[in-house]
């Protein structure tokens, strides 16, 4: 017969109890590796297009900076500039103000 005392006494023994493993799977680990290069891999070529687009839109602000200023001085206001050119009125206004110095 067995007792209380020697029941505890097996269990202590044996150890805790074993965790089971998950069975391996066939899809790739989402590595946080992975994951970078994955978001590196989405950036390339929208960020090519920014660049192209930043480089035309500075070449644009070239030819059109002599225009803008020469409506300043015409007497076009600030705001109707801006609404045609698509340029913030800030920088409408500083373009003017720089010009005049």
């Amino acid at each position: 017969m067995s007792t209380r005392r020697n029941r505890q006494r097996s269990k202590a023994v044996q150890g805790p109890p074993r965790a089971v493993q998950a069975p391996a799977s066939d899809a790739p680990a989402n590595t946080p590796e992975d994951a970078r290069a994955k978001a590196v891999r989405q950036l390339v070529e929208p960020g090519k297009e920014r660049v192209r687009l930043a480089a035309e839109l500075e070449r644009l602000d070239t030819h059109l900076r002599p225009l803008v200023l020469e409506a300043i001085r015409a007497g076009v206001p600030t705001r109707r500039v801006a609404e045609l050119t698509g340029i913030s009125r800030a920088t409408v206004a500083r373009w003017g103000k720089n010009a005049e110095h």
